[in-house]
């Protein structure tokens, strides 16, 4: 069975974490709006994104976090562009729902409503062709925080890209390409990893040392009756995970020695709801080699402890008390009973990012701000004057 690879994943360290996107002011939303409706340029869309992405980090830098990204304000959703930006894939009218696994939240979206959510509604990706990396989809992101950041040098930055296995899972075996010349999993994905691979170089040699990986789709793993969804439909679930970790381990494999490297997996967020249930243990075994308790020497872990989905606060002591169990737990099992050493090796976080679509969610601005704030209490309390 392959592990996440331990010299791959690991993100730059601090103990506080925020995971993406934040929620977009109402000055963005509408100057979208007015881009997609023909009314302002890109170029003057542009200069509201500057405006809204200098806040975001003004305000991600007051709340106290040594590690900021730019809210992702250029993307329509947590996804970004990376597959659009690819040779092989375009944006086009959905295939047929057929296609689509009506067990994941994309199938039953489409089922329902004919759309997906996000500013391009009756619009999906789908694999055309042969796969290719022509340019990077992130290159702006990484221009904007060095260009917004010149004058705090102390502070890093962050650039999320989305997993390889992202489009792949929304459909039915085999029909994530069946337009395509690939005729397997081991082609398709043989491509995809080759652009993987250079998007991360490209961004690397760009002057980009942290990236967090988004993988919520190995949730789906935890769920009973998407696993049995999957069954139905003649796909074992554990050896499509062991699959995609395969695949991952790919992505990063040709990584430069100090790039920064993380791994985000959550239940998801869109417009405040979940895409799957069940408890990590599931999955734990395929993406640590065994659950937390065996967390290996060289890899970090931030626990997802506040909720980005609800305004309601977590009590700050509850909170922390899950913080020490879960490291106890860690040092309990490495046999030597050092819960601090432990601790050193954890951080927290939110459970996922504000805005997964540009739309947002139920909470408001204050809401995200006193989570922000909470983060970064809970981390005082127990890394006290650490990052």
């Amino acid at each position: 069975m392959t592990s996440v690879a331990d010299d791959c994943f690991c993100l730059t360290f601090g103990q506080a974490h925020h995971i993406g996107s934040l929620l977009r002011p109402p000055s963005l939303i509408n100057a979208r709006k007015l881009r997609a409706s023909g009314y302002i340029t890109e170029n003057e869309c542009q200069v509201v994104e500057d405006s809204a992405a200098s806040d975001a980090i003004r305000l991600q830098v007051r709340a106290g976090f040594s590690c900021i990204n730019d809210g992702e304000y250029a993307r329509d959703n947590f996804w970004g562009g990376f597959y659009s930006s690819l040779a092989g894939f375009e944006l086009s009218s959905p295939p047929p729902l057929r296609h689509f696994r009506p067990c994941l939240p994309w199938g039953q979206i489409l089922l329902t409503t004919g759309s997906e959510p996000g500013e391009h509604r009756n619009r999906s990706i789908a694999c055309g062709g042969n796969i290719r990396h022509v340019k990077s989809a992130c290159l702006q992101e990484v221009r904007r925080l060095q260009k917004l950041l010149v004058e705090q040098p102390n502070i890093e930055f962050k650039v999320t890209l989305i997993s390889p296995t992202w489009h792949h899972i929304r459909y039915k075996s085999g029909k994530a390409y069946d337009q395509s010349p690939y005729t397997n999993d081991s082609e398709y994905f043989g491509d995809l990893v080759a652009a993987y691979q250079d998007e991360i170089a490209d961004l690397y040699n760009a002057g980009l040392r942290n990236i967090q990986i988004d993988a919520p789709e190995l949730s789906f793993f935890c769920d009973e009756n998407i696993r049995a969804a999957f069954k139905e439909e003649g796909q074992d679930p554990d050896i499509l995970l062991h699959t995609y970790v395969d695949v991952l381990n790919q992505c990063v494999a040709k990584k430069a020695s100090d790039l920064h490297v993380g791994l985000h997996i959550c239940r998801g967020n869109s417009e405040s709801s979940y895409f799957a249930i069940g408890s990590y243990d599931r999955i734990a075994k395929e993406i640590f080699e065994n659950s937390l308790q065996y967390l290996p020497e060289n890899k970090n872990v931030i626990l997802g402890l506040i909720a980005s989905k609800s305004p309601t606060m977590e009590d700050l002591e509850e909170i922390k008390a899950k913080v020490f169990a879960a490291a106890e737990l860690v040092a309990e099992a490495q046999g030597n009973g050092a819960t601090k050493d432990a601790l050193i090796r954890m951080g927290v976080s939110l459970n996922c990012g504000f805005a997964s679509h540009y739309e947002g969610s139920v909470i408001e601005h204050q809401d995200m701000v006193a989570k922000l704030n909470l983060v970064r209490s809970l981390a005082d309390e127990i890394w006290p004057g650490e990052p």
